[in-house]
Order: C-alpha cells, then sequence, then structure tokens
C-alpha cells in the first residue's frame, strides 16, 4: 500500500472517530441538530441522523483498519456530498446554525471553514477512490503493511489533520493580524483535528 494512501485513509478515519463520540453519547441532541438544518421533513433528518451515527462509527472503522473500503470510501463520498448540500443550503440561505460535526453542544456555527473541511475530507475520498479505482498509481495495493510503516503514517495522519486545521484557521489569523476582532476559539476537542 502507498505511504500515502495509508495516510490518507488514517486521517479520515481518525476524522470520524473524532466526529462519532459524542453523537454516540447524546444522539437526540444530534438529531434535533440535524432537524434544526431545515433541509429535509422533521421526520426523514431525524432518521437520518440516528443512521448517520453507525455509518460514521462504521466509516472510522474500515479506514482505520483497512476494512471493506470498496464499499465505505464511496458511502463516505455520498454522505459527504450530503453534508456539503446542507451546509451549502445553510450559507446561501445566510444562515450559521451549529454545526454539530464534532460537537452535539453547537459550539461551532456553519460557515466557510465548515465548508473547506468538507471539500478536504471529499478530496481525500476522491484520492482514495481514485487509488482503489487503479486511476492513481500509489504503489502496491497488497503489500502487508508492518507496524512501524503503520505507526509511521498514523503519527503524519495527526500532522495532516493538524496542518489542515491550521489551514483552515490562516483567515482567522489573518484578520487577527490585521486587528480584526479575534475569532471565537474552537472547541478543546477539535483543536488539532479537522
Amino acid at each position: 500500500m502507498g505511504d500515502a494512501q495509508l495516510v490518507i485513509r488514517l486521517a479520515v478515519g481518525l476524522t470520524f472517530a473524532c466526529s462519532v463520540v459524542d453523537k454516540i453519547r447524546h444522539p437526540k441532541r444530534f438529531a434535533q441538530g440535524v432537524i434544526d438544518y431545515r433541509v429535509l421533513p422533521p421526520r426523514i433528518s431525524y432518521a437520518l441522523a440516528l443512521a448517520l451515527i453507525p455509518a460514521e462509527g462504521a466509516f472510522a472503522v474500515s479506514h482505520l483498519g483497512g476494512i471493506a473500503l470498496a464499499v465505505a470510501v464511496p458511502s463516505c463520498i455520498v454522505v459527504l456530498t450530503g453534508f456539503g448540500a446542507g451546509v451549502a443550503a445553510q450559507l446561501a440561505r445566510g444562515n450559521r446554525p451549529p454545526c454539530f460535526c464534532f460537537d452535539t453542544a453547537g459550539e461551532e456555527l456553519i460557515s466557510g471553514r465548515t465548508a473547506w473541511r468538507l471539500l478536504m475530507l471529499l478530496s481525500a475520498e476522491a484520492f482514495l477512490f481514485a487509488t482503489q479505482a487503479g486511476l492513481v498509481n500509489v504503489g502496491s495495493q497488497t503489500a502487508a503493511v508492518t507496524a512501524g510503516q503503520w505507526s509511521m503514517a498514523f503519527a503524519w495522519a495527526n500532522v495532516a489533520l493538524t496542518a489542515s486545521r491550521w489551514l483552515i484557521g490562516v483567515a482567522d489569523i489573518a484578520m487577527v493580524m490585521r486587528g480584526g476582532l479575534a475569532p471565537r476559539p474552537a472547541p478543546w476537542h477539535v483543536i488539532g483535528g479537522i
């Protein structure tokens, strides 16, 4: 397996793992948050939200373990595209409801940052899809990964997640440097992750 593919796969898996933890603990709050997007009728939104929780958990396990990626990667592309449509609808309406991406308390509001994060995740999934389809050659797809390669890739996945979080925050840093108001800090559990 190519190193880039493994790093990206682990980064996506970690992202979904972080995303699903609070949703598992507070499923009704998450479901209400999805209803509040007002993209679909409330009953459909509620059912979809409750179905998304185990789906995100399965995506995390699949990406972290390299299990059933032929199903998980296209499924993630569909789910992330759906999230993107919901975020785009809110931004087009001028609404900034809570994101509920990584928390069910609603601490992070939908913004351009949310859209960029989704675009990065979709790009990562598109890369994984392209490598599976043979459109991008990243080395042997069947070579076993050693423990050393896995731990190095896991470390690089964390570096990639941290760097992407900083990249998304560049606009906020620029605003502060120009003397603008300080941006609202991210909740503690999303600092360093996407």
